[in-house]
């Protein structure tokens, strides 16, 4: 059963959920008490390509957003088949996010993951 998010991951899930709601992207908490942020793979690449598509880019930007507001989270980020998920990490990479920042994920086959997390002080 995921825990709650610490303070300072529980703003940054509302502000998401807020942004996300009636879209197809899923907001909630991640079972080590950080936020899941999931996106159907039909809005993150098309059928047999690795290039990211303009709704997953979207939700990049305010994934980004919202490790430059909050300095202390990482990020896991899981995509099926290598080539997506590193596609993934240098679009956040490109929004300024630091690569000590951003750890894989095991991948699942129906969606991008992205798990904001705050490591234990």
């Amino acid at each position: 059963m995921p825990q709650a998010a610490p303070p300072v991951l529980a703003a940054e899930k509302h502000w998401l959920e807020d942004l996300f709601r009636d879209t197809p992207v899923t907001v909630s908490a991640a079972p080590d008490a950080g936020v899941r942020v999931q996106v159907p793979l039909r809005y993150s690449f098309d059928t047999g390509r690795d290039l990211v598509k303009p709704p997953l880019a979207a939700v990049l930007d305010k994934v980004a957003a919202s490790l430059h507001r909050q300095q202390r989270a990482q990020l896991r980020v899981s995509a099926p088949a290598g080539a997506r998920a590193e596609n993934v990490r240098q679009q956040l990479l490109k929004r300024g996010v630091p690569a000590a920042r951003i750890a894989p994920l095991v991948a699942r086959g129906d969606a991008v993951e992205l798990q904001l997390w705050v490591p234990p002080a």
